[in-house]
C-alpha cells in the first residue's frame, strides 16, 4: 500500500509504501537495505510479532499533481529507500487455545489459512495448541529449477535430532506463492496434499477462497471463521461460514458472532449436532406412533373390536403432541463428541434398529392378546356381535393399554440424551410428563374409576381380573429393556457393520480425505 504526499512548502513529492517485508524488500534499493534484515526478520516473526515493513523515495521536482493522479503503482513502488521494520504484537485470545483443544479432541481437523508472515503464522499457532510444540514440521515449496517442477518438503524446526521427512505424519505449512505454484503446476495434487497442511501463510483472499474448496473437494465438511474483508470470498464458498466482525465479512457469512472470539464454533457445533439429532428422534417417533397404532388397530379389526373415540384423542391428542412438543426442548451437551452423528435417515445404523422396534412392537402386543386368551375367565367377542363394531371389551383394554406404554417407551428411547445432547435427567419437561403419563396408565390398567372406564369405554376393574392386569405392567417392562437394547446396541454393533460391508462390498472409506490419509500418492522431493 502506497501513498503519495508532499510537505506544505516543499517542491516535490515523496512516495511512502508499507507491506509485508520481503514484497517491501523488493521494491527497495539494495543499497538501503541493512545486510542482517533476513535474520532480524526471522527472529521477530519466530516470536509471533507481526512485521511490516517501511519504505519512501522522493520523486522528481518535475513530477506534479496531474502525474500523481495518472502515475501507475509500478512507476513509483521501485528503487524505493528502505526505512525500517514496523512491529506489532498481537496477543492470543484465552479462548483460543481451549476451543482449538476441544475440536481436536473431537476430531475435527484444524487449520491455520493467514495473510501473516509464515514465521509468524507458526509461532501463533504453536502458541494455541493448533502445532505441537515438540513436533517438527515442514515447509511445502515448488522448485522450478529442474526441467519439470518438483514439489519439494523442507524441514522447518528447531528441534535437534534427525527427522524422518518421508513420515507421513509430520504436519506441513505452506505460504501463497508455493500454494499458487501447487494451483498451477500441480492441481491434481493440490486436495491430497491440502488434507496434511496445517498452516497456510501469507494467502491472499482468492487464495484462502482456493484454500475452502481444495477441502471440500476432498469431501470435507468446511467451517471457515474470519473478521475481515479478505476473508469475504472464502466465507462465502464454505458450508459454514462463521464471521466474528460486524462489518464486511458479515454481509458474505451466513453465521455472525456478537462475541469476537472462537467459541460460536464450538457452540455452533454442538447446537448443529443437537439439532440433528433431535430431528432424527421426533421423526423416528412419529413413525413408530403411527405403527404401533395401525397394528393395534389391526389386531382389534381381526377379532371384531375397536378403539373408542375418547381412546383415539388420548393417544393423538394427549400421548403424541405432548410428548412430540416437550421432545426437542433439550440443549447440546456441554462438550462435543469425537463420535459423530448419522447425517440419513436412511442409514443402516437408523433403518435396522426402527425395523426391529416395529417388531418388537408387533410382538409384544400380540403376547398380550396371548395372554389374555389363556385366562379361564376369559370369553373372546363375537365378531358378529353389534354388527362387527365391539368397543368395551378385554381385547380393547388390554391392548390399549398396552399400547399406550409403548409409546412413552419409544418415546424415551428415541429422546436421546448423551452424547450430543443434554443428558435425559437434566431434561426435567420430557421426564416430569413421562412420569405423569405413565401414573395415569398404570391408574387406567389396574384400576380405573368408573367414570374414566366409562368415558374410555374400558372394562371396569373385577376381583377376577386382578392378577391379569398387574401380568400387563410386566409387558412395558420387558419391552423398554428390549427397546434400550436395540437402540444402544444394534447401530453401533460388529455384526451389522460386517453384514453391510458383506452386502454392499465396500472395499475403500467413502470420502477422498480418509482414501488420502491411508493411500498418500504425492510425488514429492525431501530435502534432508
Amino acid at each position: 500500500m502506497s501513498v503519495i504526499a508532499r510537505l506544505l512548502g516543499a517542491r516535490s513529492f515523496t512516495v511512502f509504501c508499507k507491506g509485508a517485508p520481503e514484497k517491501i524488500i523488493s521494491f527497495c534499493s539494495p543499497n538501503s537495505v541493512p545486510l542482517n534484515i533476513t535474520s532480524v526478520l526471522g527472529s521477530y516473526t519466530s516470536n509471533g510479532f507481526r512485521v511490516i515493513a517501511l519504505a519512501y523515495k522522493t520523486l522528481p521536482r518535475k513530477f506534479n499533481y496531474k502525474q500523481t493522479q495518472r502515475a501507475s503503482r509500478e512507476e513509483v513502488e521501485k528503487d524505493l529507500e528502505f526505512l525500517g521494520l514496523l512491529l506489532m504484537q498481537n496477543t492470543l485470545k484465552p479462548e483460543s487455545a481451549p476451543v482449538i483443544k476441544e475440536l481436536k479432541m473431537a476430531g475435527i481437523k484444524c487449520a491455520m489459512v493467514t495473510g501473516d508472515n509464515l514465521l509468524t503464522a507458526v509461532s501463533v499457532s504453536r502458541d494455541c495448541g493448533l502445532l505441537n510444540t515438540k513436533v517438527p514440521i515442514a515447509v511445502v515449496n515448488v522448485d522450478l529449477s529442474y526441467p519439470s517442477p518438483r514439489i519439494l518438503l523442507q524441514k522447518m524446526s528447531t528441534i535437534p535430532g534427525t527427522v524422518d521427512m518421508r513420515d507421513s505424519s509430520i504436519p506441513l505449512v505452506i505460504d501463497g506463492h508455493n500454494w499458487s505454484l501447487l494451483q498451477k503446476h500441480f492441481p491434481n495434487v493440490v486436495p491430497k496434499i491440502a488434507c496434511r497442511i496445517l498452516i497456510f501463510a501469507r494467502m491472499s483472499s482468492d487464495h484462502k477462497r482456493e484454500v475452502v474448496e481444495a477441502f471440500q473437494s476432498a469431501d470435507y465438511i468446511v467451517s471457515m471463521v474470519g473478521d475481515g474483508a479478505n476473508d469475504c470470498s472464502a466465507l462465502k464458498s464454505a458450508n459454514v461460514g462463521i464471521s466474528l466482525s460486524q462489518a464486511e465479512a458479515s454481509i458474505a457469512a451466513p453465521f455472525t458472532s456478537r462475541e469476537p472470539n472462537i467459541i460460536c464454533v464450538l457452540e455452533l457445533i454442538k447446537e448443529g449436532r443437537s439439532a440433528l439429532v433431535t430431528s432424527f428422534s421426533l421423526f423416528k417417533y412419529m413413525a413408530c406412533y403411527s405403527i404401533v397404532q395401525f397394528l393395534s388397530v389391526l389386531l382389534l379389526y381381526q377379532r371384531g373390536v375397536e378403539l373408542s373415540n375418547m381412546e383415539f384423542l388420548y393417544v393423538d391428542l394427549v400421548i403424541t403432541t405432548s410428548l412430540a412438543v416437550v421432545m426437542g426442548r433439550v440443549g447440546p451437551a456441554e462438550h462435543l463428541n469425537k463420535h459423530r452423528p448419522l447425517t440419513s435417515l436412511v442409514a443402516v445404523a437408523n433403518v435396522v434398529p426402527l425395523i426391529m422396534h416395529i417388531i418388537a412392537v408387533a410382538f409384544f402386543q400380540k403376547l398380550c392378546l396371548f395372554m389374555l386368551s389363556t385366562m379361564d375367565w376369559y370369553i373372546p367377542v363375537d365378531p358378529n356381535q353389534n354388527g362387527g363394531s365391539t368397543v368395551q371389551s378385554y381385547e380393547n383394554t388390554a391392548l390399549f393399554m398396552t399400547s399406550c406404554f409403548q409409546y412413552f417407551i419409544l418415546a424415551s428411547v428415541f429422546n436421546k440424551g448423551k452424547p450430543h445432547r443434554q443428558p435425559l435427567h437434566k431434561h426435567w419437561m420430557f421426564v416430569g410428563l413421562v412420569t405423569l403419563l405413565c401414573l395415569f396408565s398404570v391408574f387406567l390398567t389396574i384400576h380405573p374409576s368408573d367414570w374414566l372406564a366409562e368415558e374410555f369405554e374400558l372394562m371396569p376393574a373385577k376381583p377376577v381380573d386382578v392378577t391379569f392386569r398387574l401380568l400387563l405392567l410386566i409387558l412395558p417392562i420387558l419391552h423398554l429393556i428390549t427397546a434400550i437394547f436395540i437402540e444402544n446396541c444394534v447401530p453401533n454393533s460388529r455384526l451389522l457393520k460386517w453384514i453391510v460391508q458383506k452386502i454392499t462390498r465396500k472395499q475403500r472409506p467413502k470420502n477422498l480425505y480418509k482414501i488420502y490419509e491411508k493411500d498418500y500418492d504425492i510425488p514429492l522431493t525431501y530435502d534432508i
